[in-house]
């Protein structure tokens, strides 16, 4: 407990150092990097954290020489960030970006290494906190920059101004908050009614977007505005990463080594590191499917195949909420319950009463829009979900886009990514227990239904990437 206390209260200092920086910092409201220079004391503090709650778990020590020079080149490139008006650098911002970028990623390349003996020789069944804070104090590094230089786009400025008006008016009739310019406070462009968006039966204005995730954030937007709910997604994302590294033990339980190198990949490349910035519903489905999965996976041990409270909070919860953060989510939920039925010793009785509790859920859902909004889908129609209205060509074109597609698809935003390659070769062989057997099973009828869509090849698809 003391040594918590004592984190606990540096980590308070460094919040009270970073408010009295405020006062005296010779940066503009408006200059890109008072943001970042602002939060800097509370991530050293967070480092110093990380590093030294490592070595109390048993991790390595950080080499002393490694550590100056992040702090001495961080330093130098404090104090160009605040001369360059003076040294004529105000063309710079995107160098001295890049610069804190490297150091960035040296500090948490050299940690996650330092962290290989927490996972042992054998995968653990909980991996230590660390492999959250970690990714979570880089996401929060990068937010005061990314929150500044991008504008929200596509479904997040209606996402947040659900939230605006969930932690402002209670409700999520939209009404006022266009009336009022609530985008205000979180952009700067102004937004209206998308077509056909659904209207009350008084003329109140809401959203086509569902209203779990705005109502995830609105604590913290409440308190924080655009950064806090910003915040709260990098938190969703770092426990994203934290979950997929659990799951991974029941693949390769004997390979810690390579499964801190998959996990750091997940953690700091895209298009995980970029959705930690933005607010789409893709990174809590897919902690919802993985927390789903994990607990799915775990019914096929040995002597495990009776679901206990675990398993029906971890899978039952996932299930039901996933079509509550989206409607086309329920083509996660039902492959969920096939595999939960699959691996939890064919029960009928759990899978019965989980597939009629989704089944009331989806009946309540269409039920609300019909009776609220007279659409079930809100504003899709069926055919937008039928597979057989689309031909071979148009499934051809959108899978490539998936893939390829050189603003927004997986291997042209990350080309790291093209490792899968191989690595679904050596998976082919591994049964009917491989991931790959896995991914199909989960992904084949959602993208049955998603990837027809033209956005993915040539067009405007943000999300393409966090599809896989």
């Amino acid at each position: 407990m003391r040594p918590l206390l004592g984190t606990l209260a540096r980590l308070a200092a460094a919040s009270l150092g970073g408010a009295l920086l405020a006062r005296v910092l010779p940066l503009a409201p408006a200059d890109p990097f008072r943001g970042t220079l602002l939060l800097l004391p509370l991530l050293l503090a967070g480092a110093h954290e990380i590093a030294l709650w490592t070595v109390r778990r048993g991790g390595h020590p950080l080499a002393p020489g490694g550590t100056a020079g992040e702090l001495a080149a961080l330093g130098l490139l404090a104090l160009l960030v605040l001369g360059r008006a003076h040294l004529d650098l105000r063309e710079a911002d995107a160098i001295l970006a890049a610069g804190l970028l490297l150091v960035l990623a040296h500090r948490a390349a050299r940690q996650a290494a330092a962290l290989r003996p927490l996972l042992g020789d054998v995968l653990p069944d909980r991996p230590s906190a660390l492999f959250f804070w970690l990714p979570l104090w880089a996401y929060l590094a990068i937010l005061p920059w990314s929150a500044a230089h991008r504008q929200p786009d596509g479904d997040e400025p209606y996402n947040l101004l659900i939230t605006h008006s969930l932690a402002y008016d209670l409700d999520a009739d939209l009404t006022d908050n266009y009336a009022h310019g609530d985008w205000r406070f979180f952009m700067q462009r102004p937004i209206a009614p998308q077509p056909g968006d659904p209207v009350g039966p008084h003329g109140e204005l809401y959203s086509r977007h569902n209203d779990l995730l705005p109502m995830v954030l609105a604590p913290a937007y409440r308190v924080a505005g655009k950064e806090g709910a910003l915040a709260t997604m990098a938190a969703l994302a770092a426990a994203l990463a934290w979950l997929t590294l659990r799951l991974t033990r029941h693949y390769a339980p004997g390979l810690p080594g390579e499964a801190l190198a998959a996990w750091a990949m997940l953690a700091f490349a895209p298009p995980l590191l970029l959705y930690t910035v933005q607010v789409w519903v893709e990174v809590p489905a897919a902690l919802l499917t993985v927390l789903a999965l994990d607990r799915i996976l775990t019914l096929d041990r040995p002597g495990r195949q009776d679901w206990g409270k675990k398993e029906w909070l971890g899978i039952g919860l996932a299930v039901l909420l996933l079509p509550l953060v989206k409607i086309r989510f329920m083509l996660l939920s039902a492959p969920l319950i096939a595999l939960g039925w699959w691996y939890g010793g064919r029960q009928r009785r759990a899978i019965w009463i989980l597939g009629a509790l989704l089944v009331a859920v989806a009946g309540g859902i269409l039920l609300h829009n019909t009776v609220l909004y007279h659409n079930p889908l809100k504003i899709h129609s069926w055919e937008e979900v039928e597979p057989y209205q689309h031909n071979l060509a148009s499934y051809a074109l959108g899978f490539s886009g998936l893939l390829w597609d050189s603003a927004f698809g997986l291997f042209g935003a990350a080309p790291v990514w093209l490792l899968l390659l191989p690595a679904t070769l050596l998976l082919l062989a591994r049964g009917p227990r491989s991931p790959l057997v896995h991914l199909v099973v989960l992904m084949a009828p959602y993208l049955m239904v998603v990837v027809p869509r033209t956005e993915w090849y040539g067009g405007w698809s943000p999300h393409s990437a966090t599809a896989w």
